[in-house]
């Protein structure tokens, strides 16, 4: 299927193993339809791994407009490029340039790791950080119970 999705309260999250433009439009109708079940913001998380391979240009494409269109129902944004090295950091550069460009830098946050992104949401209001975390690791979104991933 190439992504796995988990919803843990306000929160909406998927893991890509593979993003593809069929992916990126059904993600995005999911999360939508999560959010008016909810009747609430959502915080969206998208989680990318170090092994799932680069998306193809229209894949990248389809992510920046699904972001446009998802941040009409998201308190929040998050986009997790996992990776320690350079590779890692380039990419999350890359990712960081390209929302300046389309004017989305307030909305979305580029992130290394899923536990940042618990970490930054620690205290917020609706955010139950045992909860999302738990469903995390069952739905495999988060890899190893202390952030290793």
């Amino acid at each position: 299927m190439g992504f796995t999705t988990c919803r843990a309260g306000r929160v909406f999250a998927v893991r890509w193993t593979n993003t593809t433009v069929e992916g990126v439009e059904r993600v995005s109708a999911e999360a939508k339809r999560y959010q008016r079940s909810l009747g609430k913001e959502l915080i969206y998380v998208s989680v990318t791994g170090e092994d799932c391979p680069p998306p193809s240009e229209e894949a990248r494409n389809a992510l920046v407009d699904g972001a446009k269109d998802l941040a009409s129902v998201c308190e929040r944004i998050f986009v997790v490029l996992e990776g320690q090295g350079f590779r890692g950091s380039v990419l999350r550069s890359v990712l960081a340039s390209l929302m300046l460009l389309s004017r989305m830098r307030n909305t979305i946050q580029v992130s290394p790791s899923v536990e940042e992104v618990l970490s930054s949401l620690a205290g917020s209001p609706g955010f139950e950080e045992g909860l999302v975390r738990r469903a995390f690791l069952r739905e495999g979104i988060l890899l190893s119970p202390t952030g290793t991933e």
